[in-house]
């Protein structure tokens, strides 16, 4: 799922004032970002490259169909912001000046497997994070503001829950192997960051010849023309002590300084 979120131009009088304020915005952007990537690599965390990059083939048809089938209930969920936010999968957040994104990180323990005569079993424990920073326009902050305010609603996540259970149940029935699973939505407004911000997070326990446990957190942050995003994945139990709220409180002030 994440995210995602991948989560999320500008219209300024002079187009000569305007390239100077983007210019200025995308250098505060890419220092604060810069840090991100530094206090991740000083943690221990592993770089997997620039977030959104995929090696995948892009051609697969069905891959395409199951982002698809996302991308709308994640539309339809947003109401009328759907149509507004319907190009988040292009990194463009609504009158986006300037983007920074953090090269996408890993954290993995070492493989533990135990063998008998009889079965094998392997237990990995991995989380993923980035970050993500952008600047947009006076005439967006409305708009922006509305879409984390929808965020934290709890029709979205019913919405969403709704949503989810019903793939889920779709990919078992079509699967030659029933999968048991337990889904999870929830989020928190107002964290205290920023003008504005909210955690939405999702959990999954399933099982599909063995185990799994997969929770992803999506958090944002707007302050005044400024929108940052934090992403956080675990799957398995939580190995590393990344906290997705102060990272985000740490590229805010960074931006705000």
């Amino acid at each position: 799922m994440l995210l995602a979120v991948s989560v999320l131009i500008a219209a300024v009088c002079s187009p000569g004032l305007a390239g100077a304020a983007a210019a200025d915005d995308q250098a505060r952007l890419d220092e604060a970002i810069d840090g991100f990537n530094e206090r991740m690599t000083a943690a221990g965390w592993v770089s997997e490259g620039p977030a959104g990059d995929d090696d995948e083939d892009e051609d697969d048809a069905d891959d395409d169909a199951d982002d698809d089938s996302g991308d709308d209930a994640f539309a339809e969920c947003l109401g009328d912001l759907g149509v507004v936010f319907e190009d988040l999968d292009a990194e463009q957040l609504p009158g986006q000046v300037a983007q920074s994104e953090s090269d996408e990180f890993s954290y993995a323990s070492p493989t533990e497997s135990t063998e008998t005569t009889e079965a094998f079993s392997l237990e990995v424990s991995e989380e993923s994070a980035a970050a993500f920073a952008a600047t947009i326009d006076d005439d967006s902050v409305a708009t922006v503001a509305e879409f984390i305010d929808l965020m934290g609603a709890k029709s979205t996540t019913d919405c969403l829950l709704e949503a989810f259970e019903a793939d889920m149940a779709t990919e078992s029935d079509d699967s030659d192997v029933p999968v048991e699973f337990d889904i999870s939505v929830s989020n928190e407004a107002d964290l205290g960051i920023g003008d504005r911000s909210v955690a939405l997070g999702y959990e999954l326990s399933a099982v599909f010849i063995v185990p799994i446990e997969f929770d992803a957190e999506v958090l944002l942050a707007q302050s005044g023309n400024d929108v940052v995003g934090v992403l956080h994945a675990v799957t398995g139990e939580p190995i590393s002590d990344f906290d997705p709220r102060a990272e985000l409180q740490l590229i805010v002030d960074s931006l705000d300084g």
